[in-house]
């Protein structure tokens, strides 16, 4: 028999409702220190996050600029792809520059739209960078809300509020809530249709009517997921046929209707769909999708490439500080998820454990497979598991079960990489001289993680690993004040250094051209003004626009025909983050 499983109804206690007040007040305060520092003044950070943004800003002056503004030449087929207007896409298809951006689906867009549009009136000229990362910082928190939620539900406060924490903080998640990009919506809608899927679950292990409105929920949010990214029904079809399997029992999979579902997934993504095909043609917007999905499966995209077993490689470090004791977490949900039978029959006389911890070890286990094999591989593809991951977690430390040799393999992972990511961080960050202005604020900052790393260590070491964990939560407060405050603003400022010198020579009426460095964050900052231009075609560009000035890296400049016959006034040198390298850019025009 399973162990009873917590009612549907929550309890009307005054005391739990006061801690489940307190609990979420703490939960929204240690997102805010991690997620806030730098938020408002970091740079547009390559590649990725800029591209985001710059199509959000052309949908938003797509629907806010005076008529006469509007650049909304008809998208058409030139050169064997798709272009048109800056604001051809409407609110239908991202357009970077004249290019669409159809590789991600358009609800990070309307959301970002949507910030910007609050936080500037109206008025995308007063716009900055900070208001199209919002909705991360509120998926991120959506996320970690949820977790809590589903860990109520399931365990208790305790346990749910030390799940949420570990989610909260990982290095993954606090990374990626500074960045205007997709991955923590689809994280908030994830986790939050996993929580619906537990709702369902459970009603149906008792026996108990599911409900039209709580099934309808589930599937919208779904729904949504996909108008994200399309990850979320994925984690929810692999959770609920592994279930059926394991368990040898399909309760879940009927309860959850996911035939009946699927309608209501269509319906909600169908209309985007159909106004997309209008624009770019049936044809195109399959092959982008075919291209984005299958294709990034079967081989890698864009060098990301890794071996199975590459996630949990990766693991130890962005899940930190739940590293210490993701161990345990694991070991314990294991032993509690199934019963297996005698040696040589344990798979065919396997019995369902307790159906919370199968629950979360059939959310986890598939879809970490999937991405395992998956062609296309980045660090955060098996984000969506982190939830299920950190209340297993925080449940296998709360039941204070003696397991030396797991607690002690935990610390040393923990130290390790405490030692090669936060604290080498710190290291290299004081020895790059881009960084070093800012050592009065990671100098007591690296102090105090430090400290707190320590704490955590020694008290884990020592069996005592519910006072270890809340120790390494707070390690991520200074070290997010080192990083997203200290070292990546600093590492950022190279194309808003080339931008404050375009002034100088600009006065908002040449034409730009970039050759050789041309990032997404200097895309954004000149507001799309700049155009990317191919080496080989530098001195046909300059012929072209006879007053124009090109920004050209110094090392293809001979490549590109470039010689001293073309003026030369001025130069600067960076750092290129996207890339790690120290870059040379020429401004160049043509002789008087």
């Amino acid at each position: 028999m399973d162990p009873p499983i917590a009612d549907d109804r929550p309890s009307t206690t005054r005391r739990t409702h006061r801690r489940t007040v307190r609990d979420l007040a703490l939960l929204v305060a240690l997102c805010l220190a991690v997620y806030l520092p730098g938020l408002f003044t970091t740079p547009p950070i390559d590649r990725d996050e800029a591209r985001f943004a710059q199509a959000s800003r052309q949908m938003l002056e797509s629907v806010t600029l005076p008529a006469e503004r509007i650049d909304d030449r008809p998208l058409a087929l030139e050169d064997g792809r798709v272009a048109g207007g800056f604001h051809a896409g409407g609110l239908v298809v991202p357009m970077v520059q004249h290019v669409p951006r159809l590789n991600k689906p358009p609800l990070i867009y309307w959301l970002q739209t949507a910030s910007a549009w609050i936080f500037t009136g109206g008025d995308p000229m007063r716009d900055a960078i900070w208001m199209y990362r919002l909705p991360s910082v509120l998926g991120s928190i959506v996320a970690v809300l949820a977790t809590y939620w589903i860990g109520r539900r399931m365990f208790h406060p305790g346990a749910a509020l030390l799940g949420a924490s570990l989610l909260g903080v990982s290095a993954v998640v606090v990374f990626d809530a500074h960045q205007a990009r997709a991955d923590q919506v689809l994280l908030g809608l994830t986790t939050l249709s996993m929580g619906l899927l537990w709702s369902v679950v459970r009603r149906a292990h008792h026996g108990q009517p599911v409900g039209i409105a709580r099934w309808l929920a589930l599937w919208i949010a779904i729904g949504l997921g996909v108008l994200v990214k399309g990850v979320s029904p994925v984690v929810v079809l692999l959770t609920l046929l592994a279930m059926g399997l394991v368990a040898r029992s399909w309760f879940a999979w009927r309860a959850a209707r996911p035939m009946l579902g699927a309608l209501v997934v269509i319906a909600v993504v169908l209309p985007w769909v159909l106004g997309v095909v209008q624009r770019v043609g049936f044809e195109t917007y399959t092959s982008i999708l075919l291209d984005e999905t299958v294709a990034r499966g079967s081989q890698a995209k864009e060098g990301h490439v890794g071996p199975p077993g590459y996630h949990a490689a990766f693991l130890w470090a962005v899940f930190w500080p739940g590293t210490l004791a993701v161990l345990l977490g694991a070991w314990w949900g294991a032993r509690r998820a199934m019963r297996w039978g005698p040696r040589g029959t344990r798979w065919k006389c396997r019995t369902p454990g307790d159906t919370r911890v199968l629950f979360l070890a059939c959310w986890i286990l598939p879809t970490w497979l999937f991405f395992e094999f998956y062609a296309t591989k980045l660090p955060h593809y098996v984000l969506p598991t982190y939830p299920a991951l950190a209340l297993l977690t925080a449940r296998a430390v709360l039941t204070g079960e003696p397991r030396p040799r797991l607690r002690r393999a935990g610390v040393a992972l923990f130290g390790a990489v405490s030692v090669l990511v936060p604290i080498g961080t710190v290291v290299m960050a004081f020895s790059h001289e881009l960084v070093r202005p800012a050592v009065w604020l990671i100098a007591p900052c690296a102090l105090a993680m430090l400290a707190l790393v320590a704490s955590a260590a020694r008290h884990a070491w020592f069996d005592r690993l519910r006072l270890a964990l809340p120790r390494a939560v707070l390690a991520m407060i200074p070290l997010a004040w080192v990083v997203h405050a200290g070292i990546i603003p600093a590492l950022t400022n190279f194309s808003p250094r080339l931008v404050d010198r375009i002034a100088e020579f600009d006065d908002d009426s040449r034409p730009l051209g970039c050759m050789g460095y041309h990032e997404d964050s200097l895309i954004f900052l000149m507001r799309g003004r700049i155009e990317r231009v191919v080496h080989t075609e530098s001195v046909a560009w300059l012929e072209a626009n006879p007053d124009g000035l090109l920004l050209a890296r110094r090392l293809y400049r001979d490549e590109a025909g470039l010689d001293d016959e073309y003026r030369t006034i001025d130069s600067l040198t960076g750092f290129q983050f996207a890339s790690s390298d120290t870059v040379t850019v020429d401004f160049i025009e043509n002789p008087e």
